[in-house]
């Protein structure tokens, strides 16, 4: 069941938000994401992308359309791509971490509150692509893990 999302409320605290953020002085910034690592991180985007040097149909294979739009030969287990079939349950997850976020705080408590949003929302999103990518010998859904990157402002 897909929750009912108070859009505008959501977006009004979202700018209330980002005005408090301009009149922070912030030396850092910190992106979470998703990415595969080991052995497996050579191929992880096959799935997805399909073989570009794959020219006819493989026994394991059938025709696919990429997300730019080409159409390449993916495989049977996921034929439509593991990531993008899945967008709509990440938004899902988006919106309910966003709604906890109590936007009458403080600037800084409310960075915490995203940071923490944040990291919920990746591992939330990784739970999902672990459960549907391809498995084959299960190294793409073992190499699967949560990136943090920060930037030091100069």
């Amino acid at each position: 069941m897909i929750p009912k999302i108070k859009f505008g409320d959501l977006y009004k605290q979202l700018d209330e938000f980002v005005e408090d953020l301009e009149s922070l002085d912030e030396d850092e910034l910190v992106r979470i994401g998703i990415g595969s690592d080991g052995p497996a991180s050579e191929y992880a985007l096959v799935w997805e992308w399909g073989n570009v040097r794959q020219t006819k149909q493989g026994p394991k294979t059938v025709r696919g359309t990429n997300p730019d739009g080409s159409e390449v030969w993916l495989t049977i287990q996921a034929p439509f791509g593991y990531i993008r079939v899945n967008t709509p349950k990440y938004w899902q997850i988006v919106y309910l971490d966003m709604e906890k976020i109590n936007f009458a705080k403080s600037g800084k408590e409310i960075d915490r509150q995203i940071r923490m949003a944040s990291e919920r929302i990746t591992e939330g999103i990784l739970a999902i692509l672990r459960e549907t990518v391809p498995v084959d010998d299960g190294q793409l859904r073992d190499s699967l893990r949560v990136f943090t990157e920060i930037e030091m402002a100069e």
